[in-house]
């Protein structure tokens, strides 16, 4: 948290995000961030961790040896409200393969789901303070290693 003390961020992109895994004490991940920064935020399953992840993933556990609810994904903190949140999801490849390659840590990872982008609009409003307010409505999201996301959108 000491990177985002005294930032005045207004949205935040994440991804890798937990909700009771071990390797990161079985939290919410993006509940506990956005609740400590005083955010909103919306989250989008990427995919359900079957095994207890990577050699990475199993030391940083500290003993923790299974994951509660073993939910990982990405998600979009911000200081505005968020509307119409959706995601586009790749096709399942040999990252989620059962069979041992270089892409799933050689079997160690099993996961049911897959690669996901999620979009959300956000409506910003600019106050003078004499309460004359605008607002526009902006689109964010979070890509991650979404393959084709360029023509998934523009369907």
């Amino acid at each position: 948290l000491g990177f985002f003390k005294n930032k005045d961020f207004d949205v935040i992109i994440l991804n890798e995000m937990d909700i009771g895994m071990a390797r990161s004490d079985q939290q919410h991940t993006t509940r506990l961030l956005a609740t400590l920064l005083g955010m909103n935020y919306a989250w989008g399953l990427e995919f359900i961790e079957l095994t207890e992840g990577n050699k990475e993933d199993i030391e940083s556990a500290r003993g923790i040896l299974n994951n509660f609810h073993g939910l990982h994904g990405n998600a979009i903190l911000t200081r505005c409200k968020i509307y119409d949140p959706i995601i586009y999801r790749d096709p399942l490849g040999e990252y989620f393969s059962d069979r041992p390659n270089a892409v799933n840590a050689n079997g160690l990872e099993r996961r049911l789901g897959g690669r996901m982008g999620m979009l959300g609009r956000i409506s910003v409003s600019n106050g003078d303070g004499n309460g004359e307010e605008s607002s526009v409505e902006i689109v964010v999201g979070s890509i991650h290693k979404i393959d084709g996301f360029r023509s998934k959108i523009q369907k």
